[in-house]
């Protein structure tokens, strides 16, 4: 496997709220559809993605809905000025919200 490649198997667990909304664009899906749907999502961040073994568990019960799959991602981390440069967020997307606790120097106008 050339260097900087990402390589590896997801589990993705949704609970609640999250759980029924993916089981509600999933549900009537082939498998063939799944896998198109699924290779969607992470691709903004994961330019040359390829997706294997796609499993979705429990679409059709009101548990925690499982999905599993495998990446290999070429190239994601990149070597520059000496340092390997691994971007975060693979997979997923938008921003996770943070809270900054620490005293502020000036102002937040």
């Amino acid at each position: 496997m050339p260097e900087g490649t990402l390589d590896g198997d997801v589990r993705e667990v949704r609970t609640g709220t999250g759980a029924a909304e993916f089981r509600d664009q999933v549900a009537s899906l082939s498998d063939a559809e799944r896998t198109r749907f699924m290779e969607k999502r992470p691709r903004a961040a994961i330019q040359q993605l390829r997706d294997a073994r796609l499993v979705i568990e429990n679409v059709m019960t009101c548990v925690d809905l499982i999905v599993r799959f495998h990446v290999t991602a070429p190239g994601y981390a990149k070597r520059a000025a000496g340092m390997l440069i691994v971007r975060p967020r693979a997979l997923g997307g938008g921003s996770v919200p943070t809270i900054d606790v620490k005293e502020r120097l000036y102002a937040s106008n």
